[in-house]
């Protein structure tokens, strides 16, 4: 079976670290089958400094890029980056299937949950706490649906479905970046890979959850784009793990 090519990223807060994504893309000497982004790729709303995040991934690659809204995507910009990039397919609690050769694979999308919203959410965004409830059941629902029409799922989210990849950060923030109910769900519905952002201070970016591999993609915390070739075989998984493990720990 051929493997796709994966590239990952997140947390580029354009223009904040548009060179640094510029750079690390120049790093990457392949073409790409797939670009995931993980949310936050514009700097607080500003939906215009998305231009040249798509610019420069279209010039380098001929990727299809999947991406999932992360927290400085600000609901109120969500339909106008939609509008304005068509390259973009954007899932928001949904997914979509795509066919390689003999192997389909099922995207499932979302800025993902929180086990403790920020205070900022609890003044700002009403009834949070049950958005985060629904949106957890909605993944256990969109996993189990495409265990039965896919050969390999990818979840990928903006916040942290495990504080697994966490480390680095302060303990006691852990609750509001990331989700332990999400995690139960990966255990009890296993998918093939999960991706993440919004950690910049991870130094632990790679763990699994009951074997499943699990990336903090974020930028700042890896200070390159994320690639590797997919579905893993056991030899593959093995040298990927090593890679991180020489990297980024």
């Amino acid at each position: 079976m051929k493997g796709i090519k994966i590239a990952a990223s997140s947390d580029i807060h354009s223009p904040k670290f548009l060179n640094l994504f510029i750079r690390s893309l120049s790093n990457v000497k392949e073409n790409v089958d797939l670009f995931i982004l993980c949310g936050d790729l514009i700097y607080k709303g500003r939906f215009q400094e998305l231009k040249p995040v798509l610019d420069i991934i279209k010039r380098r690659f001929s990727a299809s890029i999947y991406a999932c809204f992360g927290n400085e995507e600000f609901d109120e910009v969500k339909d106008e980056l939609v509008k304005n990039y068509g390259d973009i397919v954007w899932l928001d609690d949904s997914y979509e299937i795509l066919k390689f050769d003999d192997l389909s694979l099922g995207l499932i999308g979302s800025r993902g949950c929180l086990d403790r919203p920020t205070r900022w959410q609890l003044k700002n965004v009403p009834n949070i706490r049950d958005i985060y409830r629904r949106r957890v059941d909605k993944m256990a629902f969109l996993i189990k649906k495409l265990n039965d029409l896919c050969d390999h799922i990818i979840l990928f989210t903006h916040y942290a479905p495990t504080y697994l990849t966490l480390r680095g950060e302060n303990p006691r923030a852990w609750p509001e970046l990331g989700c332990r109910r999400l995690e139960k769900i990966i255990r009890e519905n296993p998918v093939s890979l999960v991706l993440h952002g919004h950690s910049h201070n991870s130094i632990h970016c790679f763990d699994r959850i009951d074997g499943v591999p699990v990336y903090n993609v974020s930028l700042p915390a890896n200070n390159m784009i994320i690639t590797f070739n997919f579905p893993f075989s056991k030899v593959k998984q093995t040298r990927l793990t090593s890679f991180f493990t020489k990297f980024l720990f």
